[in-house]
């Protein structure tokens, strides 16, 4: 990535070539949003039907501390795995529950009043 400068909301990423654990990221680099460098990690996931997707952790680069980089994102692998379980959870409750059962139409009889 040497000191090459992004232009404003602009970024890159590159293969990770050193990763040795599941929790590293697959890729990495780096963004410019509004003039603020962020470090960018992305990790290939596949969903439960086997599509792949990334899952991306961004995280501010701190003045004087741009070679320093996150172990794996702003947050541990674990931490990941829960924010993605309580993510998973929230959209779960976002759903209309699923009703199965199919009454029959009222015909204005059955009616007990």
């Amino acid at each position: 990535m040497g000191d090459y400068e992004h232009k404003t909301n602009r970024g890159s990423m590159f293969r990770n070539e050193k990763k040795e654990k599941e929790s590293q990221p697959d890729e990495r680099g780096t963004i410019n949003i509004e003039g603020r460098l962020f470090w960018i990690s992305s990790w290939w996931e596949k969903t439960r039907d086997g599509r792949e997707y990334q899952s991306i952790s961004v995280a501010p680069i701190e003045e004087g501390k741009r070679r320093e980089r996150p172990r794996s994102g702003p947050e541990s692998r674990g931490n990941q795995s829960r924010a993605r379980s309580q993510h998973r959870e929230e959209r779960r409750r976002e759903r209309p529950p699923r009703n199965d059962y199919n009454p029959p139409p009222a015909d204005g009889d059955d009616i007990p009043f």
